[in-house]
C-alpha cells in the first residue's frame, strides 16, 4: 500500500477485490491466506455485524501489506465501527449524503453505490469521482459502461453484481472500470470443505491473467 492512500489508485493496481461475508470465524485466516497467496492485495470484509470488524482488526495484525475494506456499508455506526478496525475504507450499495457527509468527517475513503445517471449525479455534486456500480449485470454490463463513459468521462466505476470468472475481464477492459469485486473467489463450499488450495487456485488464475485495461 502506498505511504499516502490513494483508494483509486489501489484498486486500479489491485483490479480483483474478493469479498469475504464471514459465517465461520475459524475460516478467516486461512481463506485470507489462500488469497493473499493466489496474488490478491485487496480483500473487503462484508460488514453485516460486530464480529465482521472485528475480522477486520484480526487481519490488519495477520496481513499488515494487505488493504482492507469494509463492504455494505449501510450505516454511519458501521462507518465508525469501521475507523475503529482499521479498515482502510469503506463501500456501500447505495449513495446517501449522510454516509458520504460521515465518511468524511471521519477522514475514511469511501465508494458509494449508483445504478443510475440521476446517483452518479448526486455523486459528482459532493465532489466524488469513484463510485461503485451496483448490481453491475443487471444495470447493462460492460456495454453500461461504455454509455457512462460518454456521459461521465469524469467518473471512475468499481464493478459488482452479477460477475463471475468469465465475465470479469470484460469489465476490466472498460476504461472507466478500475476494479472488479470478485465473490467468485470465496466460493462457500470451498470455505465449508476447507479447501484452501482451490481458493489459492482461483485467485492465481484470476491475478495472473493480462487484461488490456486503462
Amino acid at each position: 500500500m502506498p505511504t499516502a492512500f490513494d483508494l483509486e489508485t489501489t484498486l486500479t493496481e489491485a483490479e480483483i477485490v474478493p469479498r469475504i461475508r464471514l459465517t465461520d470465524p475459524d475460516t478467516l485466516l486461512p481463506t485470507t491466506e489462500a488469497l493473499q497467496e493466489g496474488g490478491v492485495k485487496v480483500v473487503e470484509i462484508v460488514a453485516h455485524d460486530s464480529a465482521a470488524f472485528d475480522a477486520i482488526t484480526e487481519l490488519r495484525k495477520a496481513f499488515p501489506d494487505l488493504v482492507l475494506g469494509a463492504a455494505n456499508v449501510t450505516q454511519i455506526i458501521d462507518l465508525q465501527s469501521a475507523v475503529d478496525a482499521g479498515a482502510h475504507y469503506a463501500a456501500s450499495p447505495g449513495l446517501t449524503m449522510r454516509l458520504v457527509d460521515a465518511a468524511r468527517r471521519r477522514e475514511l475513503p469511501y465508494v458509494p453505490g449508483v445504478y443510475t445517471p440521476s446517483e452518479m449525479l448526486g455523486a459528482r455534486e459532493q465532489g466524488i469521482r469513484l463510485v461503485e456500480l451496483f448490481p453491475a449485470r443487471p444495470a447493462g454490463g460492460p456495454r453500461f459502461f461504455g454509455a457512462m463513459a460518454m456521459i461521465f468521462p469524469d467518473l471512475r466505476f468499481r464493478a459488482a453484481g452479477g460477475i463471475d470468472d468469465v465475465s470479469f475481464r470484460d469489465y476490466l477492459r472498460c476504461p472507466n472500470v478500475v476494479a472488479v469485486t470478485a465473490t467468485w473467489l470465496v466460493p462457500e463450499p470451498a470455505v465449508q470443505a476447507k479447501d484452501w488450495t482451490r481458493i489459492r487456485d482461483l485467485a492465481r488464475t484470476a491475478c495472473s491473467r493480462e487484461i488490456v485495461h486503462h
